[in-house]
Formats: C-alpha cells, sequence, structure tokens
C-alpha cells in the first residue's frame, strides 16, 4: 500500500540522516488565516493579499515550524478572512473599486482579459475584473488550488462567517448595538443553518478534498480545528422590554452544539471513505478556557482574545499573539496527527519552494526561507541561488535554505529562488515581495 511505501521511504532516509519531506496547507477563514495576531511592536502582523489578514505567524505556521527538526516542511498559508465554505472552491471578492478612484479603473483588464494577473510585479493570487466601464472587481484565487496529492496535512477551521459570526458577536456582545432578542435570534438562525445546511456543505468540501488530495493516498489528512468560546462563562444579563438574556450561557452552550456537530462531520466523512481521514482538534475551547472577552465590557486581562472593536474592528473577537501561540502549541502537542509525510516522494522530483509572501520595511532584514525545498529521490542541494530584486540575475548564493536580506529602498516584486543539486540539475520558484518605506 502507499502508507506502507512511504513508512520504508520514512525509515531509509532517515538512516541516511536525511529529513522527509512533509508538506503542510492551511486553509479556511480570519481564524485560521490568522487575523488579529501582531507583532512586537504592536502592529498588524500581515502579509499580502492586501484585506485577507494573512499573518506569517499565524497558529498553523507556528505548528509547521515546530516540526523543521524532524522533517523537510513546506508550508503554503492560503487562508482569508471573510472567506466561506464557497471560497475554499470559488474567487473571493477583495473589493472593487469605482469610478473615483480612476486610476485603479485603468488598471483593469479589458473584458477580454478578464480574471488574469494584469502586471507582473503582482500578487499571483490576486486578479482584476472589469464589471463595467466604470467599476474593477478585486479577486483571490479559489483556495482548493494549492491543494493536491502532495499535501501530507491540510489544516483548517471553516464555517463561522457562514454561520452568522459577525451578526452574532454584533448583536450579543458589541455595546449599544447589543439586544436580547436579536442576540436569541440570530444564534437560532444560526444553529439551524448549521443543521440543515452548512453540515452537507462541508461535508462535500471533505469530499472534494478527498478528490483532490488523492483519495487512495491513506497516509495523509486533514485537521479541522474547533473555535475557542468567543466569550468566557457569566452570569451576565441583557435585557430589553421583551426578555432577559444570559448571553454568554447562550452562546457557549450553542457553541457547544456547533462543536459536536463537527464531530459528526468528522466520523460521517470518515466512514464513508473508510479511514481517519479528518481529525477533528476539539480541544481548543479547553486551551482558551478563562480567556476570553467578558460579557460585561469589563476587560480580562488574562484575555487570549480581542476584545476592542476600534480601531482594528476586523481584530475583534480574535486570537491576539498569545492566543495563536497557545493554540499552536496545543496542536503541537499531538505530533503529526499519525500521518507519516512524504506524500510528495510518490512524485519524486527536485522541487524549490519559498514560504508564502513577503512583506517588509527598507533596512531591515527580511528572512527568505526555502526549507520545503527537497529532491525525492535523495539527491542533497548544494546551493540555493537568490534573486531578490526580479532582474533575473541572482544576488546571493547560499548553501542552507535561508537569505537575510535588506532592501535599500521600497519594492513590490518577486524574489527567486533557484535550487541546485549534487546532479547539477535545478529548480525555481518565486514569492511575492511588498517592501515599503518604514511609517
Amino acid at each position: 500500500s502507499s502508507l506502507l511505501f512511504v513508512a520504508l521511504l520514512f525509515v531509509v532516509k532517515t538512516t541516511l540522516g536525511q529529513k522527509i519531506p512533509f508538506k503542510i496547507v492551511a486553509l479556511g477563514d480570519s481564524y485560521s488565516a490568522g487575523s488579529g495576531n501582531r507583532d512586537e511592536r504592536g502592529i498588524a502582523d500581515y502579509v499580502p493579499p492586501l484585506g485577507c489578514n494573512r499573518s506569517p505567524t499565524a497558529w498553523g505556521a507556528q505548528y509547521a515550524d515546530s516540526l523543521r527538526d524532524v522533517y523537510e516542511v513546506t508550508f503554503i498559508h492560503k487562508a482569508c478572512s471573510d472567506n466561506e465554505v464557497k471560497h475554499i472552491f470559488e474567487p473571493f471578492l477583495m473589493e472593487f473599486f469605482v469610478y473615483g478612484d480612476l486610476t485603479r479603473i485603468l488598471r483593469c483588464p479589458t473584458r477580454n482579459d478578464t480574471r488574469t494577473v494584469i502586471q507582473a510585479h503582482r500578487d499571483p493570487e490576486v486578479f482584476f475584473e472589469r464589471v463595467s466601464p466604470l467599476r474593477c472587481d478585486r479577486f483571490i484565487t479559489p483556495q482548493i488550488e494549492v491543494v493536491d496529492s502532495s499535501v501530507d496535512l491540510l489544516l483548517i477551521t471553516i464555517g463561522g462567517i457562514d454561520a452568522y459570526f459577525t451578526e452574532i458577536v454584533m448583536f450579543c456582545l458589541i455595546p449599544v448595538v447589543q439586544d436580547a432578542t436579536l442576540c436569541r435570534r440570530w444564534i437560532e438562525q444560526s444553529a439551524a443553518l448549521i443543521e440543515n445546511q452548512l453540515k452537507d456543505e462541508i461535508l462535500d468540501l471533505f469530499r472534494s478534498l478527498y478528490v483532490k488530495m488523492g483519495g487512495n493516498y491513506n497516509h495523509n489528512k486533514i485537521v479541522l480545528v474547533d473555535y475557542p468560546y468567543i466569550v468566557m462563562d457569566s452570569d451576565y444579563e441583557l435585557r430589553n422590554l421583551n426578555e432577559t438574556l444570559q448571553p454568554a450561557k447562550v452562546l457557549r452552550a450553542y457553541q457547544q452544539d456547533a462543536k459536536q456537530t463537527y464531530q459528526d462531520i468528522v466520523d460521517e466523512i470518515n466512514t464513508e471513505v473508510g479511514r481517519d481521514f479528518v481529525v477533528c482538534f476539539n480541544k481548543t475551547k479547553d486551551i482558551f478556557e478563562g480567556h476570553e472577552p467578558d460579557p460585561s465590557f469589563r476587560t480580562n486581562p488574562d484575555g487570549w482574545i480581542h476584545e476592542e472593536i476600534l480601531p482594528r474592528a476586523y481584530d475583534s473577537f480574535h486570537p491576539n499573539k498569545i492566543g495563536y501561540t497557545k493554540l499552536a502549541e496545543g496542536l503541537m502537542l499531538e505530533g503529526t496527527f499519525g500521518v507519516v509525510g512524504g506524500a510528495a516522494l510518490v512524485d519524486a522530483k527536485l522541487v524549490a519552494h519559498i514560504e508564502g509572501s513577503y512583506a517588509g520595511v527598507v533596512g531591515r532584514d527580511v528572512v527568505f526561507k526555502a526549507y520545503g525545498s527537497y529532491d525525492g529521490r535523495g539527491f542533497p542541494i548544494v546551493a540555493y541561488e537568490w534573486d531578490v530584486d526580479g532582474d533575473g540575475k541572482h544576488d546571493a548564493t547560499t548553501e542552507e535554505p535561508v537569505l537575510l536580506h535588506a532592501y535599500a529602498k521600497p519594492y513590490s516584486g518577486f524574489v527567486g529562488l533557484k535550487v541546485i543539486n549534487d546532479q547539477g540539475e535545478w529548480a525555481f520558484a518565486r514569492a511575492f515581495v511588498l517592501i515599503t518605506e518604514e511609517t
């Protein structure tokens, strides 16, 4: 079987002192993307594409980093804030420009060039479409495009936006607009949608991912990560003229039911495909217990979830830096969830890989990482050639899969990587880079 094949490769490669490739992909919504994560200066820690709130230190990235001592890890971060189940399969409309923003309107492709990357320096995940002479839409490509049979482990949080997360937070937890009746109604609508529609949509998603990940390759898995409670346990009451509601009690009961539904989905898909293809990581709520927002508007001094509403509304009720790290540490305790690794070895070849997109400021080192590069046949990589300005000429050569480089001026373009093995063969990869002046 393919499991026996990969296990044998693992033993052989470990004996030879070589790390086995391990490819991890993160898909899903804002919780997977890392919305709310900030750097040491308190600044939002996001990389392109703009609007995804995708953090290079989200829980998935931290988990992937923890495996690098043992595996040759490739990590692909494709999750994006506000994405619903359908956006795993479909392009996601990020924003649109209308008359009044003439420069951006003119940069749109013609109708015959719709759904294309229109400038070479742009992020390859992004494309534009002219809807009318005075409107241009910006899309991000479907998440499923990065999934294939070479993926060993797929990490995902999904369903929150579909199930009215925004409306529930607004009417149950936001001062001024919160209302007992509207809070209850949105929770009831969400529970009904989860049971009557969303459950089937997530099942269909897993069926599609099963096919994309090879189906018969019985060594790869999906990890469906549960959400934390969005409020700490409390007797705080909401009142209006018609009813009284304890939002924390109702919300936590609703989220507990949703957690069980996730487990039911996992059990059903695993029974259907005949193996433990999806693992439900259902320890998130336990990890965050006592560190959730206080529903009575008093700040939780031990909070691991953002409570503030402004100025970064998109961060609200998402984990902070500590929260994402604690979640990552929880996953680390599970090891590789029983996955051996080496799915890419089924199609063994020399592969160059630069992790993610990069953002930085002039004068400060950017750390380019190529740890996911490997030769599936076992030939060692002897050189990494880096083209930091996209001119087609290499600017630095390293023996290790990492380069520190400080840009002297703003730059929007690509960094190129050429990896060379001891047979003289080479492979090429590139990643998007955005360097701006420090504000």
